[in-house]
């Protein structure tokens, strides 16, 4: 019976911390890296997701950018 009941608190807490990882349920906290060069727009970068943005208004993005691509031109 005391085996049982140490499985199930494995169990749990292995879920429990297996959660806490996800990217996907933690917000953006974005970094001010200067202004990027030749232009006006400031480079921000996500401490959380590593995401790469940039602003015209200097403020930091007001959504996550983990998902966007790159594109070509």
């Amino acid at each position: 019976m005391p085996f049982v009941i140490l499985a199930i608190v494995v169990i749990a807490g292995i879920v429990l911390l297996a959660g806490r990882g996800r990217l996907s349920n933690r917000k953006c906290k974005w970094r001010k890296e200067g202004l990027r060069h030749g232009t006006s727009s400031t480079r921000w970068l996500c401490m959380t997701c590593r995401a790469e943005a940039f602003t015209w208004d200097a403020l930091p993005p007001k959504e996550c950018k983990r998902d966007v691509r790159p594109t070509q031109l």
